[in-house]
């Protein structure tokens, strides 16, 4: 006996060839074949020394031909067996070896698809599958890659049954529709799938058989309170006979019956009230067996114990109930047979109950219970007439001092109201003097500053005259040079001084730059020829509120060290760069010349224009940063 000799396995599979022997797929046991003429089965192991079955563990077992089996094993792939020959040839699927195939199906137009972990694979030519996973971005992904069962039902659909639901593949448009735990689909491990003559789908579980009903799109659960072995059964114990009979195997033996017997129970049982508790204590009168009770406000925790009359499996009816009046729809189905309702306003409520038989049916004739909640004294219609008309008087008596009020408060104000305007006609007359008197000194103050601006104009541009007649009376290089350097300074404050007459408090910074760089050297270059080109990146519309007098100042020295110091002669690429923006209340800009720039240690000891920069960017708050490397470059950052 092979039993006794193997380790005890288990037999997992059965298969007939197209010669009519029986093969026997086992685990530990490996491949089994039977002769009928000896009783007894020949064993096919794995051996590493010679050409064998790969793994122990066979799974399915798929005859393909008269001379050829398909092997699909654990761990070792699907291996092709000649039953001639005896050897083993392995065979892989889209080039990888494919394991754990638990169940194979060929439909109504001799495909061939196997159910494996990896998802569902259909056969199109040698070695060459199409695979349907659960992941797919396709319209065609399954419930789940554990595919336990295959079957076809009559219209070309494909249902395939997986360890997290069940699957619908339409032949016709290789679209899917999923199917997941719901009601009468309790448990979505299914292990078996049978099609019946109505094309209904009956499902092994591990609870129950369920049958899906594929006109309705509704499911139906059978237990072992229905008959069955138990409620769990196994993988690969499905069948369904040539007389019609289905078999399902369990964990307690296996189930045999034909579809169109079993009949659901048409009886539609009625709900009866059974009890009714306040504060969870029963309620012992008489008027609860009526179909109208009544309770005061306070007892406001009620809870109505109730019962279908189903004698036939009544632990799987099911019940809904509404309160209408106080719940929006009708309860979620359940099996518990009570509902509590707490605080419940004064009113009139009505209580609908129904319940279902064991096969699922409800009986929509609902057992009707009014509730009528009475009311505290002081919420009765008597109270709130006599509250309503004691406010309304009590209204009318408070307006009729209000009133009385008012008119004495009238007069008082009308006899203030007189005094009050002669005394404001009186301010008014002094403070119209007082405002001509005002405008006609401004008028003075205003002729006064543009005289004063005028002179002033005059005054530097006298100075700025002298100082040029004087430089060109002076030979010595230096006193000239410092002469220039002056000159330009009371250039700069004349220009500065007439744009303050003409800005407001907020000055426009990137126009304020290009006017002013731009004159500054108009000026310079009457001395010099230019020896570089000026580049503005300014921001645009970049308001500040800022002192432009330093800020020209600024520029003025900057710009006059590049004319003298940056560049020896003119070359295109000789550039003064000058850049602005404004981020956030900070002015940040930087002047910058790609010229032969300076060593910091090296500058003039009587040169008083880096000090002076400093100097005015401290009464500005800011801060400046200067590098001399490939050119002089200055970074300001000003608060504005």
């Amino acid at each position: 006996n092979v039993f006794e000799k193997g380790k005890g396995g288990i037999t997992y599979t059965f298969a007939e060839d197209q010669n009519g022997t029986l093969w026997v797929g086992t685990i530990f046991d490996g491949l089994l074949k039977y002769d009928p003429k000896t009783d007894s089965f020949r064993q096919f192991l794995n051996s590493p020394e010679k050409n064998s079955l790969p793994d122990n563990e066979v799974l399915e077992i798929i005859p393909m031909s008269k001379n050829k089996l398909w092997l699909c094993t654990w761990s070792g792939g699907i291996s092709e067996f000649d039953i001639e020959n005896e050897t083993f040839t392995p065979i892989l699927i889209n080039e990888k070896k494919l394991d754990r195939v638990r169940t194979h199906f060929r439909d109504g137009q001799n495909n061939l698809w196997l159910g494996a972990d990896e998802g569902l694979f259909k056969i199109i030519s040698e070695g060459k599958a199409k695979h349907y996973f659960e992941n797919s971005e396709e319209k065609n992904k399954l419930t789940n890659n554990r595919v336990f069962a295959i079957n076809e039902d009559k219209i070309g659909n494909l249902w395939i049954g997986t360890s997290n639901g069940l699957t619908k593949l339409d032949l016709k448009t290789d679209q899917t529709s999923l199917f997941y735990k719901q009601k009468g689909f309790t448990n979505d491990f299914v292990y078996g799938v049978l099609i019946d003559t109505k094309n209904n789908v009956w499902m092994s579980t591990n609870y129950g058989l369920v049958v899906f009903n594929t006109e309705k799109n509704t499911f139906k659960n059978y237990t072992k309170d229905d008959g069955l072995q138990d409620n769990e059964f196994n993988g690969k114990s499905s069948y369904k006979a040539n007389d019609g009979n289905f078999y399902f195997g369990g964990i307690n033996g296996y189930n045999i019956f034909k579809p169109k017997d079993i009949v659901d129970n048409p009886f539609l049982p009625d709900v009866y009230i059974e009890s009714v508790e306040l504060f969870n204590q029963p309620v012992n009168r008489n008027e609860i067996f009526q179909d109208t009770l009544k309770f005061k406000s306070a007892e406001n925790v009620l809870t109505f114990n109730f019962s279908a009359l189903n004698y036939l499996n009544p632990q799987k009816c099911s019940y809904t109930y509404i309160l209408e009046n106080f719940d929006e729809k009708w309860s979620p189905p359940t099996t518990k047979r009570s509902v509590t309702y707490t605080n419940l306003n004064p009113g009139t409520y009505t209580l609908k109950i129904k319940a279902t038989n064991d096969a699922g049916i409800w009986n929509e004739n609902a057992k009707t219970l009014t509730l009528i909640i009475i009311p505290p004294w002081y919420k009765t219609t008597l109270f709130k007439i006599a509250f309503f008309g004691s406010v309304l008087l009590l209204g009318f008596l408070v307006y009729q001092f209000q009133t009385q009020k008012l008119k004495s408060d009238k007069r008082k104000l009308a006899l203030l109201v007189a005094e009050q305007t002669k005394d404001l006609e009186l301010r008014n007359k002094a403070l119209k003097l007082s405002n001509e008197t005002t405008l006609e000194q401004k008028k003075n103050i205003e002729f006064l500053m543009k005289e004063l601006s005028h002179r002033v104009k005059n005054n530097l541009q006298i100075i700025s005259s002298l100082l040029n007649i004087q430089a060109n009376s002076v030979k010595d290089e230096k006193t000239k040079e410092i002469i220039k350097i002056a000159k330009n300074r009371i250039l700069t404050i004349s220009y500065i001084q007439s744009q303050l007459n003409s800005q407001a408090n907020e000055v426009h910074v990137d126009q304020f730059f290009r006017d002013f760089v731009e004159r500054m050297i108009e000026t310079l270059s009457d001395d010099r020829s230019i020896k570089f080109e000026t580049k503005f990146e300014l921001q645009p519309n970049c308001i500040c509120n800022i002192n432009i007098t330093l800020l020209g100042l600024i520029l003025n020295e900057l710009v006059t060290n590049t004319f003298k110091y940056a560049f020896d002669e003119y070359k295109e690429s000789n550039q003064l760069r000058i850049r602005c923006l404004k981020k956030e209340n900070i002015l940040l800009f930087e002047i910058e010349d790609n010229g032969k720039g300076y060593e910091t240690n090296s500058t003039r000891e009587d040169s008083l224009g880096l000090e002076l920069i400093n100097e005015m960017v401290q009464q500005l708050k800011g801060n400046i940063k200067t590098t001399t490397k490939n050119g002089v470059a200055n970074h300001f950052e000003i608060p504005c």
